[in-house]
């Protein structure tokens, strides 16, 4: 790191680091380091936006997109991460919130889908490490066969109406989530 010290922003590291310095401060176009100047030691992604950083010191960094900060901060931690990693469970959020409906304002409680790990953009490989887009270009490398043939047509004609590339998308999510739910159980 030190010798690309150009590329990233160091300004959170600690006063005391070598590598501390203002001269990248808040620049956009840098790397910046979420940790600071400590190295994460554990990383778990269940999804996109959703993913905890495990630091020495029995700190956690979570994100969790779509749940309430104080929620993930209170009752979420990195052991749950793994946890639903590993087993494939999906858990739930119970919580309140105000909304507004034709000027009136209600609380209302809100159950949520917290922690996921099924992915409906991807799909993983036989290889259970590596994954692909549903419409990645190598069709026949762990995918489901013919998938790719069907995302290229754009438009088919079923029951006298136009259906386009993202119904069918949908389609093969739902079935693809029904497989998985189905291996779950059993």
């Amino acid at each position: 790191m030190a010798e690309n010290i150009e590329f990233f922003d160091t300004s959170s590291f600690e006063t005391t680091h070598p590598l501390y310095s203002l001269q990248n401060h808040r620049d956009l176009r840098k790397f910046k380091s979420e940790t600071g100047s400590l190295a994460p030691t554990e990383f778990v992604g269940l999804r996109a936006k959703m993913y905890s950083l495990h630091v020495l010191n029995s700190q956690t960094k979570i994100r969790a997109k779509g749940i309430k900060k104080i929620l993930h901060l209170k009752h979420v931690g990195h052991q749950q991460f793994l946890n639903v990693l590993q087993t494939k469970q999906i858990t739930k959020s119970h919580f309140r919130t105000f909304r507004s409906k034709n000027h009136t304002v209600q609380t209302i409680k809100i159950a949520k889908t917290c922690l996921n790990a099924f992915n409906d953009k991807r799909y993983i490989l036989d290889d259970g490490i590596r994954i692909n887009s549903l419409t990645h270009q190598n069709k026949n490398k762990g995918a489901r066969k013919g998938i790719n043939s069907r995302l290229t047509h754009t438009h088919k004609q079923r029951d006298g109406k136009q259906h386009g590339v993202t119904a069918r998308l949908r389609l093969y999510v739902i079935r693809t989530r029904a497989a998985l739910d189905s291996e779950c159980v059993s």
